[in-house]
């Protein structure tokens, strides 16, 4: 949706789940996280107001349980929480909270990464880790693992890792974790 010349690119809550990346901490830009929803009028930011206005009529119509929007401008990463991760519970979504989005991502993760490499910020042929420093000593497979194998599925990796997290809850700390020690069926890159 464009709204003002900023995009903003909706995550819908339909389900917990995993497909959920975050910015590291030496990725470039900056990343603010805001509550729209549950902040002061006078203290909420111009763009928080914009935000909240597109949001709240859109979720009244449609009723999703929760909705996470997160605006990249001017090299920042803005989240906006609104309802809901986990409506049976009532739990708030939050700018950690990891929905199950399945295909829907491909489509955000692929026109990012497209904007990236066109910017100069990244290439197709970094390794994973290059962006996620927590893989960086890994003695899994992963961090041999490029952007292009991932965009291209071509990276080995399965659609969802593989057991359960200790706590029953898939967030990036246990994501990190798995791919740390994960390793590839077949040669990454291969088919």
């Amino acid at each position: 949706m464009k709204y003002g010349g900023v995009v903003l690119l909706l995550t819908l809550a339909l389900e917990p789940g995993l497909s959920h990346a975050q910015p590291s901490a030496d990725a470039p830009g900056s990343v603010s996280r805001q509550t729209a929803g549950g902040i002061a009028d006078g203290a909420r930011s111009p763009l928080a107001r914009i935000v909240e206005a597109v949001v709240r009529p859109w979720m009244e119509k449609e009723q999703p349980p929760g909705v996470i929007v997160v605006v990249r401008s001017n090299g920042q990463t803005q989240f906006f929480p609104f309802g809901a991760a986990d409506a049976a519970t009532h739990t708030a979504a939050t700018p950690e909270t990891v929905f199950e989005l399945a295909s829907i991502t491909k489509v955000f993760t692929t026109t990012s990464l497209a904007m990236e490499v066109e910017a100069g910020n990244m290439q197709l042929d970094d390794p994973v880790a290059t962006y996620l420093p927590e893989l960086r000593q890994s003695g899994g497979d992963i961090k041999g693992v490029t952007l292009r194998q991932l965009a291209t599925h071509t990276s080995s990796l399965p659609r969802q890792p593989d057991g359960n997290p200790p706590d029953g809850r898939w967030n990036r700390q246990s994501v990190m974790h798995w791919l740390a020690q994960w390793h590839a069926p077949y040669p990454p890159g291969t088919k």
